[in-house]
């Protein structure tokens, strides 16, 4: 539970920068690695000085390196291990992030026409279990390229530290949502 709080600690500080330096004590003692990565007010970030806050990319991408460490923490990764894993992550997290936009655009669509047809939510229904099919196929093709460098214990945790990684990312938007209504 411990590195629990650590993913909300740590994630919080980059969607809230002035409460960083609160955490940084804590971010060293549980992971030391992190220490100098911990986002710092003082950072520089164009977008951050012209309104305070950063882009969806910078943040994307601070979150997929904080989740790569993450999960190489869970999964007990050695040093030789974390390069390969690292690599073969980012390339599964692309292809996958692919469809989940196919999904989200399909979704948005039927959210945004009230005029639709039971044909096109068929078609629609089609497309998204074709996208589940897509990931599912990915997800056998990345874990044939892991077994290649991980055992399969790990594979395990990292499917968990996956899921419990997510949980904790949809209750820190849902917080911020809840806390924002004012």
């Amino acid at each position: 539970m411990k590195r629990i709080g650590l993913i909300v600690a740590l994630l919080c500080a980059m969607v809230f920068p002035a409460g960083a330096q609160e955490l940084a004590p804590y971010c060293k003692d549980c992971l030391p690695e992190a220490s100098a990565e911990c986002p710092d007010e003082d950072q520089p970030n164009d977008r951050k000085e012209r309104d305070g806050k950063k882009s969806r990319e910078e943040m994307f991408k601070e979150i997929q390196e904080f989740k790569l460490k993450y999960l190489a923490q869970e999964m007990g990764l050695s040093e030789a291990q974390k390069k390969d894993f690292n690599e073969i992550y980012t390339q599964m997290s692309m292809e996958k992030g692919k469809i989940f936009h196919e999904c989200h655009n399909i979704e948005k669509e039927l959210k945004e026409n009230p005029n639709l047809t039971d044909e096109d939510y068929a078609k629609a229904s089609e497309k998204l279990e074709a996208a589940r099919e897509k990931e599912a196929l990915i997800d056998r093709v990345y874990d044939a390229k892991f077994a290649t460098f991980l055992s399969a214990k790990q594979i395990y945790k990292m499917k968990q530290a996956e899921r419990a990684f997510l949980e904790k990312l949809r209750d820190m938007r849902r917080h911020k949502k809840t806390s924002g209504k004012k």
